[in-house]
């Protein structure tokens, strides 16, 4: 089973998504890009999904450093 990370600020969002797409995939969600990155380097994921506009770091600068995590 393919697994996804969501990272949203937004509940609402994050949880809409979860629901979406979690009968066909493991999803796993976190609330700001730091947790994020966190969960980057405990463990792999085949697909990260990231809001643009998050506060601290913001979502191009935080999908440029997952590139580059390895758990």
């Amino acid at each position: 089973m393919y697994s996804i990370l969501i990272v949203d600020d937004e509940t609402s969002i994050r949880m809409m998504l979860y629901d979406y797409l979690e009968d066909k995939y493991e999803v796993v969600t976190a609330e700001n890009a730091e947790l994020g990155m966190r969960l980057c380097k405990e463990r792999s994921f085949d697909m990260v999904i990231s809001d643009v506009n998050m506060p601290g770091m913001k979502g191009p600068e935080f999908l440029s450093k997952v590139k580059n995590c390895v758990p």
